[in-house]
């Protein structure tokens, strides 16, 4: 059974973020950080953020790890 993981732009940073930031290529490299049961869904509507019921599907390591890949592309 797959597991299903929200990313936002608020939990890559938010305001903060470049403009040329795109959350499905992101979402793309953090997918092949995870394990193959959990699929990353991105949230691109402005009006909604992302509600995980378990946010321990993705460390704070992997996730971290897969923004400094995505920056160093």
């Amino acid at each position: 059974m797959r597991k299903i993981f929200y990313v936002d732009l608020a939990m890559c940073g938010g305001d903060n973020l470049p403009e040329d930031f795109d959350l499905e290529e992101f979402c793309e490299v953090l997918q092949g950080k995870v394990a193959a049961e959990i699929e990353i869904v991105p949230v691109t509507e402005s009006d909604h953020n992302a509600q995980n019921r378990d946010r321990t599907l993705v460390s704070d390591a992997v996730f971290h790890e897969a923004i400094g890949e995505y920056y160093h592309r």
